[in-house]
């Protein structure tokens, strides 16, 4: 709105304005990028949670079914069956553990995003003071801008990608902390 704004009525008020929200909005970006990446990556998490759930009510509905018969069963079935529900288990614990995992990587993320956003509303309200108008001179713009602009273009193109790195960082953090 600033831009616009700045577009059609040059001030030097209104783009000291727009100049002093261009930081905080680009860390803005990039936490909401981080933010993408996580629910991406919860998403992902949460289909594999209903599918192993699913198989795991499946193979317990079987087993249940079959377990009575277990002291006439010659071919080892039943055990095959129960094998089958540990095996589900297992995988749905593993899946809600890695989901959990994740949950803690970014327990820093509102803190932070509510700081970034304070740091705005402060920008914004000190605008016109010399020393933040220096400031403000000091920093690349153009430059802060752009990155925004490749953020965006990255969250468009990259999240599953990364979403999908993201798993397989906590999957292999967590094989190595159980080896």
């Amino acid at each position: 709105m600033l831009a616009l704004i700045n577009s059609f009525q040059t001030t030097e008020y209104i783009s000291n304005i727009a100049k002093s929200a261009i930081l905080p909005l680009f860390l803005i970006s990039v936490l909401d990028f981080l933010n993408k990446i996580k629910e991406k990556a919860n998403g992902i998490l949460l289909a594999k949670i209903n599918m192993a759930h699913a198989d795991y009510r499946e193979a317990k509905a079987i087993y249940d079914n079959i377990a009575p018969y277990e002291e006439y069963d010659k071919e080892g079935k039943v055990q095959g069956w129960r094998g089958e529900v540990e095996r589900h288990s297992n995988t749905l614990m593993h899946n809600h553990l890695v989901d959990i995992q994740i949950e803690k990587y970014f327990k820093w993320f509102l803190p932070v995003y509510t700081i970034c956003i304070f740091f705005l509303f402060l920008s914004v309200i000190f605008a016109q003071y010399p020393e933040w108008i220096s400031f403000n001179q000091k920093i690349n713009d153009d430059a802060l801008t752009l990155w925004t602009f490749v953020l965006l273009l990255s969250d468009i193109t990259y999240t599953d990608f990364l979403a999908n790195k993201l798993i397989a960082l906590v999957e292999y953090q967590k094989k190595e902390r159980t080896q």
